[in-house]
């Protein structure tokens, strides 16, 4: 199925940016899976399938699962 002009595409810049504000919060990527709300042992992999840019449409709760806060960055 092909997505729709108004679904967001989370680009490999994303998921850069998403990688450097992790680090940056001294975060692994199962840390920021578990902050998401994400549990299980293989929680982290979603976070590196976004940092790669492999999980090209996020679900909309992924997405609020990313709220700067979590990444220690103010809401703008």
């Amino acid at each position: 199925m092909k997505p729709s002009p108004e679904t967001f595409v989370f680009t490999s810049e994303l998921g850069a940016r998403l990688r450097d504000l992790r680090l940056k919060a001294g975060l692994t990527q199962l840390e920021l899976a578990r902050a998401m709300g994400r549990g299980g042992k293989n929680a982290g992999n979603l976070v590196s399938r976004l940092e790669r840019g492999d999980e090209r449409y996020p679900s909309v709760g992924t997405g609020r699962g990313l709220s700067g806060e979590r990444l220690g960055q103010e809401a703008t």
